[in-house]
């Protein structure tokens, strides 16, 4: 390609999901033919895909984390929501937050759920494929340059970047972005600037709703 089509290549892709694009997506997830498991039937509706990629993106987790909740992990009334055996307390739980804005979407999706039941029950590896799929349908050119390896196309982890930059976009702080990502420290100066759970949550309040 010569210069003048690179350009506009790059102005065209993107490295996350922005708002705009995250609706095609949802376009591309209802008409995405579902994967079927060996009885024939999919692991989940299209409407479970969209819900547990909204989630991913509202709460900025990983997918794993995402995949592997339970009802009771949700507080809705607090807005608060816990990850357990995250890849940054292994063994433990962190928290983050719900939105505003999303925290009713949610709570009436949860309605047909038990305490225990496990929310989205599909692999990683099946939530990657139905990302990727549904972004290809939908025609997003998402483009990731790495030192080892690069990423062509939709992926999972572009819903986590999302989230920190809808809040960079709304004015958050770099220490919000790092708490509601569940970010590690990184030298003493982030500890004595941390902020917390309440601040986070205000903050959504005030910019979320």
């Amino acid at each position: 390609m010569n210069a003048q089509q690179e350009l506009a290549y790059l102005e065209s892709s993107t490295n996350h999901v922005t708002r705009d694009l995250h609706n095609r997506l949802n376009w591309g997830f209802q008409h995405l033919e579902p994967f079927t498991s060996e009885t024939g039937r999919p692991p989940m509706t299209s409407f479970d895909y969209i819900m547990m990629f909204e989630t991913q993106r509202d709460l900025g987790e990983r997918n794993g984390e995402t995949i592997n909740h339970i009802k009771e992990d949700f507080d809705i009334n607090h807005r608060i929501v816990k990850i357990y055996d995250p890849k940054t307390a292994k063994g433990g739980y962190q928290k983050t937050t719900i939105t505003p804005r999303f925290a009713p979407i949610l709570e009436n999706y949860l309605k047909r759920f038990s305490n225990s039941d496990r929310i989205w029950d599909i692999d990683r590896q099946n939530a990657w494929r139905y990302a990727k799929d549904a972004g290809r349908l939908a025609g997003i050119d998402m483009f990731e340059e790495h030192e080892k390896h690069d990423i062509v196309g939709m992926w999972t982890h572009a819903f986590r970047k999302a989230c920190s930059k809808d809040m960079q976009a709304k004015g958050a702080s770099r220490e919000l972005r790092m708490l509601k990502l569940r970010h590690s420290l990184r030298d003493a100066h982030d500890a004595y600037d941390k902020v917390d759970l309440n601040a986070l949550l205000k903050w959504e309040w005030e910019n979320c709703q």
